[in-house]
């Protein structure tokens, strides 16, 4: 590419880049107020995802016979230290459960394994710290985006279980974390107090501390860090909020 073709390229870019922002602007109004400063909010949100799987195929792993769910309910506060912007806690209690009845993987004609009969369930409570900002749409007092950042304290126990009738083995975790999520969202009100939250995705830092006894007698620890950005359509979180 020749000095003048790098230069047009440059200025077409800087022109695209330059459009988006304004039609973002235009999108979103940074200066209207959309919630008031000395409002609460009271309010949660809850999500459930199942799945079933039955003669299922992926990639290496064929012949899936298996089942799941995941639950997660949390109730809210906030209050609104200035206009747009509030503080407050969230608590939140996450369930979820997968039974593999049969499974197989293939590497090639020779190296084949099965997995069947596994079992496992556990639970989380979490305890947070949240801070809130809202902004409106298109100058909108119905429509508006909102960022949560938060706090996370989470202690969980959960149990699997591998095999049936005389050959069983057992695993039983119990697990602390701590980290900093970003989660952000969309809300509509549908009356003067009364609004509607939709959640999809989250990204957050977490450090997770696991305890592990297998059969009762063997005993190990896990220390894990982990960055993760969570963006599943089929898992939305629904909330309802009061604002006063």
């Amino acid at each position: 590419m020749n000095d003048s073709n790098n230069i047009s390229f440059r200025l077409l870019l800087l022109l695209i880049v330059t459009t988006s922002c304004c039609q973002a602007r235009s999108i979103v109004s940074w200066d209207k107020v959309f919630i008031p400063q000395g409002m609460w909010a009271l309010g949660g949100t809850v999500s459930y995802t199942g799945q079933r799987e039955k003669n299922y195929r992926f990639i290496i792993i064929e012949d899936i016979e298996a089942r799941g769910y995941s639950l997660n309910i949390s109730p809210m506060f906030v209050y609104m230290l200035r206009d747009n912007m509030g503080i407050g806690g969230r608590l939140q209690y996450e369930r979820s459960m997968m039974k593999i009845d049969t499974a197989g993987i293939a590497i090639n004609s020779e190296i084949q394994l099965d997995v069947e009969d596994i079992y496992r369930i556990g639970h989380n409570f979490s305890c947070m710290g949240i801070w809130r900002n809202y902004m409106s749409i298109g100058g909108s007092v119905r429509w508006g985006l909102y960022n949560e950042a938060r706090l996370r304290l989470t202690a969980g126990q959960s149990k699997m279980v591998d095999g049936r009738g005389g050959s069983i083995s057992g695993v039983y975790e119990t697990n602390f974390s701590i980290g900093v999520e970003f989660s952000p969202g969309i809300v509509a009100f549908v009356s003067d107090n009364i609004a509607v939250e939709l959640n999809i995705g989250i990204f957050g830092i977490n450090y997770t501390y696991t305890r592990q006894i297998t059969n009762r007698v063997y005993e190990g620890y896990i220390n894990s860090y982990a960055t993760n950005f969570k963006f599943n359509l089929l898992s939305i979180g629904v909330g309802i909020a009061y604002y006063i």
